[in-house]
């Protein structure tokens, strides 16, 4: 085994033309910022990340059997820093490669000296300004064909020390979907703890308290157990009298979150509303349970001591007999620790499968950022995804393959290391 240092174009170090005689990574560094604070509606977010390129050099030893061979040589290795071609990297005595991504890089200059004129012989010295990380070769953290969404899919086999974007696949192929899924929402946000459920993230409503009125009423495509007979799964507004209940958001991680409720109306040409507290009421057209945003809440939303809890508030108003509002489940999507990626369509026939990859977002493999919610990139390091999906024709749950993999970053040099 040897040093590996080489791009495309030409290995750095191949132990005859070419030897690699020092070299220095450089280390990025590292900013951390702090908004907000522990007050009733702003919760407090911390981010650490790199904040500048790093300085990267290397001498090269380079040799041949004329002053015309080592220019050539030269000459190459110019080419390639003018290119900013990646640069690979691994250590002798290890197993692990790095990547290296230039964004600058300075010009070489051959020292005219009695070393190359008499022996041949020259020692260059490359300084390139380079994107924070190394790279290590894209993994696989999770390929799951059963995987039941609204789901969470821990992350903690991710190997490296920093986050990194995740690309993820949603399909159904060769599960009993011959077609595929006919996907007609797609909403995936990371969350840092690994021990959680996916019942911290999704609420049943139907056994909560309401006041205003109403009852529990059973639908076939409400989470997570549909039936088309009792027992209950949604709460049935009263007919024009808003019904209201409070949801327990107290364990949640201090944050941002994405809020949607499974829910329908019984008459779309005379809509009921949905509202939480903190937004403004939506319109139902939809009579089928589906997924309908609420918009964005900070949780908790109020600072508790002792037995009291904290608690978002949710309303609904139907317009009239036969018109009444249905609500199933609540889902928080987290947002504010990694981010949160979404895609949801408007038509009748949905996707076969959605994907996000190197920030862009298919349905189909088309690129199609016109249904896109939220962001283009989720990244994570550890922690559990979590994941909430629903077919056009509505039903408790979406059997889903699921694959999420992301190139891992680390700060010198590639080892097996996982997250701290």
């Amino acid at each position: 085994m040897r040093t590996i240092l080489s791009t495309p174009s030409i290995d750095w170090n191949d132990g005859v033309s070419t030897k690699l005689k020092a070299m220095f990574l450089g280390a990025p560094l590292r900013l951390a910022e702090e908004y907000g604070g522990p007050s009733v509606d702003i919760a407090r977010l911390g981010a650490v990340d790199t904040s500048s390129l790093v300085d990267s050099s290397f001498a090269i030893e380079v040799s041949g059997h004329s002053i015309d061979e080592v220019t050539a040589v030269v000459a190459v290795f110019a080419a390639s820093l003018r290119e900013l071609e990646t640069i690979t990297v691994s250590l002798d005595g290890s197993t692990y490669v790095g990547h290296l991504v230039p964004r600058n890089a300075s010009f070489i200059e051959i020292p005219l000296e009695t070393l190359l004129i008499e022996t041949y012989l020259t020692r260059i010295e490359i300084h390139i300004r380079r994107e924070p990380w190394v790279y290590a070769p894209r993994e696989t953290i999770v390929s799951d064909l059963g995987v039941d969404v609204p789901g969470v899919l821990n992350l903690g086999g991710q190997q490296g020390i920093a986050a990194a974007p995740l690309n993820i696949l949603v399909s159904g192929f060769g599960l009993g979907h011959p077609a595929g899924l006919n996907l007609a929402c797609v909403y995936a946000g990371w969350y840092p703890d690994e021990t959680a459920v996916i019942a911290d993230f999704v609420r049943e409503l139907h056994a909560l308290t309401w006041t205003g009125g109403g009852s529990q009423q059973p639908d076939a495509g409400g989470w997570p157990d549909g039936a088309p007979i009792m027992p209950p799964t949604c709460w049935k507004s009263a007919t024009t009298v808003p019904a209201h209940t409070g949801i327990d958001v107290n364990d949640f991680l201090p944050g941002e979150y994405l809020m949607l409720c499974k829910c329908k109306t019984q008459n779309a040409t005379s809509p009921g509303t949905i509202q939480q507290q903190f937004g403004e009421a939506v319109t139902l057209t939809n009579e089928g349970l589906e997924w309908v945003s609420l918009g964005m809440v900070t949780l908790p939303c109020s600072v508790v001591r002792g037995y009291e809890v904290s608690t978002i508030g949710l309303t609904l108003t139907g317009s009239g007999v036969g018109a009444e509002v249905l609500a199933n489940a609540v889902a928080f999507i987290p947002c504010s620790f990694g981010g949160v990626v979404g895609w949801r369509t408007d038509e009748q026939y949905g996707a076969d499968m959605v994907r996000w990859e190197d920030g862009v977002l298919y349905a189909n493999d088309i690129g199609d950022s016109g249904n896109s919610r939220g962001g283009r990139v989720v990244r994570a390091l550890g922690g559990c995804l979590v994941v909430v999906a629903a077919e056009v024709v509505p039903s408790p749950q979406t059997h889903t393959h699921m694959t999420i993999s992301a190139t891992p970053r680390f700060e010198q040099l590639p080892s097996h290391q996982k997250r701290n």
